[in-house]
């Protein structure tokens, strides 16, 4: 498990399961509900909005990858969302020539 390599690193990490006795809520955060595309995309969102793009990206593929499987078309990164703050940063990073 990814989070038992990260902890003693000081990162935190959040899991989404249905149960509330999940193992990996001594790892970080639990949030306890069903496995809801609806809540998810909305979490990815507001990772966006928050400026946390590579925590979205991961997530958005995990997604993605789970929703291929079962045969369903995954709903597009929002990247449009993006926070303002990161828009000038984005394009102050110069190009390769």
């Amino acid at each position: 498990m990814l989070a038992l390599a990260g902890v003693p690193l000081g990162l935190g990490f959040r899991f989404l399961d249905p149960s509330p006795d999940a193992c990996a809520g001594a790892l970080g955060e639990l949030i306890v509900g069903p496995y809801d595309e609806p809540a998810l995309l909305s979490l990815v969102d507001t990772l966006v909005t928050g400026g946390r793009l590579g925590e979205a990206r991961r997530l958005h593929r995990l997604y993605a990858r789970r929703m291929a499987r079962v045969g369903v078309r995954a709903a597009p990164f929002p990247a449009a969302s993006a926070p303002r703050e990161a828009r000038p940063v984005v394009r102050a990073v110069p190009r390769p020539a």
